[in-house]
C-alpha cells in the first residue's frame, strides 16, 4: 500500500515536472529558432536590396548594372551564393556567374514584398532564397513608371550554419529537459519517501 502512494506521488510529481518543462523548451525552441531564420532573411533582404537599386529603366528598356566584383559571395568557386533577374514577363534580365547556365526557382510576392522560400540550390546543397518583386528606378525622370514591365528578383544562399545551429539548439533542449527530468525523478524519490516516513511509523 504505502509502496503504491509513493510510486503515484512520484509520477504525479515527475509527471507534472516533465509537461511543464516539454512546453517550455518547445516554447524556447520555435522561438530562438525563429530568430535565427529572421536573422538569416535579414542577411537576403539586405542582398537584395543592394542588387535591385543595380537594375534601372531606360528610354530603351531595363538595364543591370550589377558588379560582382563587389560581391565575392557570388564568385567564389567553393559554396558560392547566387542571384537571377527575369523582367515581369519572362525574360532573364541578369544571374550570377555562379549560377553559370542553371536556373534558380523564380517566385515572387506582392510588389514591393519579400517571400522566403527553402529550396535545393543548383549544385545540390539545401538553401534558402528571397524573391521579390520591384519597380526599378529610372535614370531619367522622363521616364514613367508605366513605360516598362516590372522586375522579379530571386537571391538564395546555403543553409548549412543555419541547420546546424537549429540542431544544435534542438539537441541541447532535448538534453537539458531529459537530464532535469530524470534528476527530478531521483531528488522526487527521495523527496517522497522522506515525506511518508511518519506514515511508516
Amino acid at each position: 500500500m504505502r509502496g503504491s502512494i509513493r510510486t503515484r506521488l512520484l509520477l504525479w510529481m515527475v509527471g507534472g515536472m516533465a509537461i511543464l518543462l516539454g512546453l517550455f523548451a518547445a516554447t524556447l525552441y520555435v522561438a530562438i529558432s525563429q530568430a535565427l531564420v529572421a536573422s538569416f532573411d535579414t542577411g537576403l533582404v539586405s542582398t537584395a536590396r543592394a542588387i535591385s537599386v543595380s537594375v534601372e529603366r531606360t528610354d530603351s528598356g531595363l538595364r543591370t548594372d550589377i558588379d560582382e566584383t563587389e560581391m565575392p559571395e557570388f564568385r567564389r568557386a567553393d559554396k558560392p551564393e547566387y542571384f537571377e533577374v527575369w523582367r515581369e514577363d519572362g525574360p532573364v534580365l541578369a544571374r550570377s556567374s555562379s549560377l553559370k547556365q542553371a536556373d534558380l526557382d523564380r517566385f515572387e510576392g506582392g510588389p514591393g514584398a519579400f517571400v522566403f522560400r527553402s529550396l535545393r540550390l543548383p549544385d545540390g546543397r539545401a538553401g534558402r532564397a528571397a524573391g521579390l518583386r520591384f519597380t526599378p528606378m529610372a535614370d531619367d525622370e522622363a521616364v514613367r513608371p508605366a513605360s516598362t514591365p516590372d522586375t522579379v528578383l530571386v537571391v538564395a544562399r546555403e543553409t548549412a550554419a543555419l541547420d546546424s545551429e537549429i540542431a544544435e539548439l534542438r539537441w541541447l533542449l532535448a538534453a537539458g529537459t531529459g537530464g532535469t527530468i530524470v534528476l527530478a525523478l531521483l531528488v522526487g524519490a527521495v523527496v517522497v519517501r522522506h515525506g511518508l516516513r511518519p506514515l511508516d511509523a
